[in-house]
Parts: structure tokens; C-alpha cells; sequence
């Protein structure tokens, strides 16, 4: 958000200046114990502040609406200014879910049996042994891969974990990368070791 900065909180041991919006957050977030320096350090003690108000009768122009406003007016100015309100409502909408991605759970597993859940690889095929035995099911760990298919029912579940899922998948899978990224990285790879 454009502020305009009309008070200057200057430091003197090391001359930093802060706001007085930032300066006032950092006292009260001291609670009553001593103010530290961003910049120094060092703890601010009584006379180590030197308070300077800039010029707030200057005017300055909204480079939203081109309305001329007095610099110390100004922040009230913004957050009622429909123009700048309505810009920042069409930038939330533009990019609202833009860097989201949906993401699955590769890490843990639900047992396809009973109500068992959170269970990781290797807890998951012990789970199925030990409560469950041979039994056909469709696999928990296979679902949840790229090339999965929940409607694929194994006849003997637990042998198809112990053969196929006896590691952890996502040691040697390079999930949300194409088969020619990974022949490319490869490739790069084995000509560095030369």
C-alpha cells in the first residue's frame, strides 16, 4: 500500500530511521521490555531518539484517481479511493489461486481395509500383514501416483506391496516433471561426471 511518510524516528547510535508507523509497531511488540534496534542491535535507551515531522501540508497527486491532496491527508485519502480499491480488487481476482497447486499426499496412506489411516509406506505394508494377510485390494500407494488407477484390484495385496513398494517411491520419482525434463537432467548429469 503507497504511504506518504510525514515522521521520521531516527536513532542516534547508528543514525537508522524507522516510520513512526514501523517505530510505534516495535514498541508495542517490546511490551514493556527494552526496544531493540533493527539495524544496530543495540538496546534504544531514553534520549537515543531523535523525532523529525517531515512536511505534511506538501501537496501530492494520487497516481490512481490524479486527485491533489495534502501529504498528511493523503493515507486517508487511499483507503477510500475507489480507484485504487478497485485496482487491487481486480488484482486479488486476477491472481487469487494463481500460484495454488493442487498437491497429494504421497507421504502417508490409508489402509483399503479399515479405518487405519496415516500410516507411511512401510507402516502401511506391515498394517496389511499383520491385520490383514493376502487379500485382494486395490493399493493405497499405487492410487496416489501419476500413473495410478483406483479401479485396479490386486488379488494379493500385501505381495504386491512387498514387491513393488519395498522403498520409498519419491527417492528415485520425479513427480510434476516430464520423462524428457528427466532423460535431460540425466543426460546433464552423466556429462558433468566425465
Amino acid at each position: 500500500m503507497t504511504e506518504i511518510l510525514t515522521t521520521v524516528v531516527q536513532h542516534t547510535v547508528c543514525s537508522y530511521k524507522y516510520c513512526d508507523t514501523c517505530f510505534e509497531g516495535m514498541k508495542n511488540e517490546s511490551k514493556g521490555d527494552n526496544i531493540v534496534c533493527a539495524y544496530c542491535t543495540n538496546e534504544i535507551k531514553e534520549g537515543e531518539l531523535n523525532t523529525t515531522d517531515l512536511d505534511g501540508d506538501k501537496e501530492v497527486t494520487c497516481e490512481h484517481c490524479g486527485g491533489m491532496f495534502i501529504a498528511k491527508e493523503f493515507q486517508e485519502h487511499l483507503n477510500n479511493c475507489k480507484v485504487y480499491l478497485q485496482t487491487i480488487e481486480e488484482d486479488i481476482k486476477k491472481n487469487k489461486f494463481k500460484d495454488i497447486q493442487k498437491t497429494v499426499n504421497r507421504s502417508t496412506f490409508k489402509c483399503p481395509f479399515c479405518e487405519s489411516k496415516n500410516l507411511e509406506r512401510k507402516d502401511l505394508i506391515t498394517h496389511v500383514e499383520y491385520e490383514h494377510g493376502d487379500c485382494p485390494g486395490v493399493c493405497p500407494i499405487c492410487v496416489v501416483q501419476e500413473y495410478g488407477d483406483p479401479n485396479y484390484v490386486s488379488q494379493n495385496l500385501l505381495g504386491h506391496m512387498k514387491h513393488r513398494h519395498s522403498y520409498d517411491m519419491d527417492t528415485y520419482m520425479a513427480y510434476g516433471e516430464t520423462d524428457d525434463d528427466v532423460l535431460a537432467q540425466v543426460l546433464a548429469a552423466s556429462m558433468n561426471e566425465l
